[in-house]
Parts: C-alpha cells; sequence; structure tokens
C-alpha cells in the first residue's frame, strides 16, 4: 500500500472516532457505527485495486495489536477494536489492550469469535460479571497466555466461567487482583497444561488455596513457574514446592531443582556450540549464520547424544530470560514463530520438521514452541531422568 493510500485508511479510521467515543452500552450504535466503518474500508480497498475482504487492506495482514502505552487513560475506543477485529479476518495471534481503561463486552466477544489464531490476549480494564463471560468465547485450544492483571471483578462464581473454559491455558497472570482462593483452586483443578501462574498481590488469595489441587492433578500440571509474592502465606514454600515438584522458579528465584536444570542447559550450550560458533560477534547480538553440525561431522554427538535432545528448552530454562539461558534461535513462519519469538534447536529441528524454518542467531530467553505451537517434546520425565 503506497502512503498516501495509508493515510486514506487513517482518515477513514480517525472519522468515526468521535462517534464511537459517544457510544457507551448501546450495542446497536456500537454495531451500526462499526458497520459503517467497514463499509468505508471495503469502499477503499475497491478503488485501490485491494478486493474486497482481501489481504491488501491496512488491517489484512495484522497480527499483533499493542495498544498498552497509549499515554492518555481517556481515550475510549468502543467499536473501534471489533471493526478492526473483522477487517483482519481472522489473523490476529497478540492482543495487548492493557493501554484501555474501559471496554465494551461486545468489543470482546467480537474480538474471541473473528479471530480463531489468537493466541495471547492482555488487558487490565474492570470487567464485570457479564463482561468476564465474554471470554468464554475465546478459541480455548488456541489462546495460551493470558494476562488480567489488575482488572477487578473476579469475587465471584460467575466471573470465573469464562476462565473455566479456558483450561488449555500455558500461562496466565492474575497480579493485584481480587480473585479468591477458593475460584483459584476451581481453575488450576481444571487446569490441562498450565505451565506459569502468577497471583502476585491478591490480597484475597492464600498460599493453601494453591496447594489445594488434587494430588494427581498437581503433578500432570506441572508448573515451570509460580509467583506467589505478597499474598497470605498460611504455608511455607517447602510447601509449595513438594506439591508442584517441576518448578524451576518460586517467587522470582530460582528453586534447587531449576540451578541444576538451568546448569545443565548452559553446559550443553557451550558444548555444542565451542567449535562452531563465531566468537567475534558484537555485544549486540545481531543476526549471525549457525552452522548445524551434520550426523558425520566430529561435533555431532554433542547434538545427537545430550540430554537436552530428549525434551524442549523450556523445561530446563522456564521462563527465565538470563544470560545462563543463551541458546540458538530459530523462526517458524509456517506456525508464527518469528517477531520477538523463537523457538530451540530440538524443537526446530523434530516440531517443525518440513516447515519454513530459519536461524535467528543466538540470545538469551525461552522456546516458544509449547506456547505457540504444538510441542512434540515437552516431556518433563525425560528432563528429570537425563538429569
Amino acid at each position: 500500500i503506497m502512503p498516501e493510500q495509508i493515510m486514506e485508511y487513517v482518515a477513514a479510521l480517525g472519522g468515526a472516532l468521535p462517534t464511537m467515543f459517544e457510544v457507551n452500552t448501546n450495542f446497536t450504535g456500537l454495531l451500526r457505527s462499526s458497520q459503517q466503518l467497514m463499509d468505508e474500508f471495503d469502499r477503499l480497498d475497491m478503488v485501490h485495486g485491494h478486493g474486497r475482504g482481501g489481504e491488501g487492506h491496512m488491517f489484512g495482514r495484522l497480527e499483533k495489536m499493542d495498544l498498552g502505552m497509549i499515554g492518555n487513560s481517556r481515550i475510549r475506543l468502543e467499536g473501534c477494536v471489533a471493526t478492526i477485529a473483522w477487517l483482519n479476518g481472522g489473523r490476529l495471534r497478540e492482543v495487548n489492550l492493557c493501554g484501555l481503561e474501559s471496554i465494551s463486552a461486545l468489543d470482546i466477544s467480537v474480538l474471541a469469535l473473528s479471530n480463531h489464531h489468537l493466541q495471547s490476549f492482555s488487558t487490565s480494564m474492570n470487567l464485570s460479571p457479564d463482561e468476564s463471560l465474554h471470554l468464554r468465547f475465546f478459541s480455548p485450544r488456541r489462546l495460551m497466555e493470558l494476562d488480567l492483571s489488575c482488572c477487578r471483578g473476579w469475587d465471584s462464581d460467575e466471573s470465573i466461567t469464562g476462565l473455566r473454559s479456558l483450561r488449555w491455558l500455558r500461562t496466565i497472570k492474575l497480579d493485584y487482583t481480587n480473585i479468591t482462593g477458593s475460584l483459584l483452586a476451581t481453575f488450576l483443578n481444571e487446569s490441562q497444561q498450565l505451565l506459569k501462574l502468577s497471583v502476585r498481590g491478591c490480597s484475597n488469595v492464600k498460599s493453601s488455596s494453591i496447594i489445594t489441587v488434587r494430588n494427581e492433578h498437581a503433578e500432570k500440571l506441572r508448573l515451570l513457574e509460580l509467583d506467589s509474592r505478597d499474598i497470605q502465606m498460611d504455608c511455607s514454600l517447602s510447601k509449595l514446592r513438594e506439591t508442584y515438584p517441576t518448578l524451576l522458579k518460586l517467587n522470582n528465584r530460582s528453586t534447587p531443582f531449576g540451578t541444576k536444570l538451568l546448569g545443565a542447559h548452559r553446559s550443553d550450550f557451550l558444548w555444542r556450540v565451542g567449535g562452531e560458533r563465531d566468537m567475534h560477534v558484537s555485544k549486540k547480538r545481531k543476526r549471525t549464520t549457525l552452522s548445524v553440525p551434520s550426523a558425520d561431522h566430529p561435533h555431532s554427538r554433542c547434538i545427537t547424544h545430550t540430554s537436552s535432545n530428549n525434551c524442549c528448552s523450556i523445561q530446563r530454562t522456564g521462563f527465565s530470560q538470563t544470560s545462563d539461558t543463551e541458546q540458538e534461535m530459530f523462526n517458524c513462519v509456517t506456525c508464527g514463530i518469528e517477531f520477538g519469538r523463537f523457538m530451540c534447536l530440538t524443537c526446530a529441528r523434530e516440531c517443525h520438521k518440513d516447515h519454513d524454518v530459519s536461524s535467528a542467531g543466538f540470545g538469551a530467553g525461552y522456546c516458544d514452541c509449547c506456547i505457540l505451537s504444538t510441542c512434540l517434546l515437552e516431556s518433563m520425565e525425560s528432563t528429570i531422568a537425563a538429569t
């Protein structure tokens, strides 16, 4: 799209904003203003030859929408988020609405229903029980990351209904919310593959409510990271570690088990790249070319016979991004693991075989394969046995 064409789209969006600012709970008005804006975008698509509903218009290829740093809390975009979701055609993967103080239930429901590829959603708005119910419209098997930090309105049985439907979440942040211990325990008992839980500053949560998870379910849950700072501690941290023996980090500090695995990860990484990596790269970690040894290479055993080959690297590094987590980074265009996300060497070889995979050099962080894709190597038993 040419710059002058982009300005026409921006003008069309800006022309509808005054109408949207005046709409509060009038869903009919929301639908009307949204439909008018969508019609104008379709007209511009036809004028510029992009075709109706094609991928050529301004929002057609949008995969990430970040409204977290707007800078003006008085800005209201009721109807606008829903319209962008419609125009996008369901291609959004990450949405951050933390910069908005209010949003309509219609926006949440349309965003959820029209974007079946949505994997990460963040908001800090206060949601009423009726609005929180709209979380159930998100695709339960696609949404993997949910950040509801500072949201209020989670102290009723009705408000937890939306969360209970998202039992396949990988990470969830409930920092400084008013969720109760009983509702949190209910959510944990129904979660299937949660890896990271943060309830920092939740005054209505006691540490005992985190360990009331059924024993057999706690073993299946396999939490890697738990942040329970500033809650009511009525049981010891050692009890939390016993309940979740796979914890690598507790309250932002590495557990003995996590320290051991991180050390093993660092040793294996240095062993693999010792003779293969150019040590004259800049400190800014610019993109480099990765040389992967072939099967008959003298150093190939460093990859094929190390314990890290049995599992995804996140099972060793957790969600830490310290220098000790440095590893080979790969992008997968097929699965959308790019633009600041990456996957580890083992996942690139096993989980994304025959995909459009490219090297992204070296860097610190954690593998996003189990969050943004279907990881075939997520096996904590193999990690424990290898260690």
